[in-house]
């Protein structure tokens, strides 16, 4: 199975549901929709969970926006 990683301050947000989308570069862009991970953090390489994706939507870097950011970093400042 393919694995996806996040910092690990995120664990109990993913786990909870509150954060359910993430902004990746090109070099992980390789995700399709309804393919199953498993999620680890970065830095320990601990298995969190298994995701599934539900959709991908492609945006150039310079499309990036306040609604990206918002869903990005929802767990960190409250808006």
């Amino acid at each position: 199975m393919d694995k996806i990683t996040f910092f690990s301050r995120l664990e109990t947000q993913i786990i909870t549901g509150k954060k359910t989308a993430t902004i990746r570069d090109h070099s992980e862009s390789n995700f399709s929709v309804g393919q199953v991970l498993n999620a680890y953090t970065y830095e320990g390489n601990q298995k969190i969970c298994q995701i599934e994706i539900l959709s991908v939507e492609p945006v150039e870097f310079n499309e990036l926006n306040r609604t990206h950011a918002k869903a990005e970093i929802y767990h960190l400042f409250s808006f």
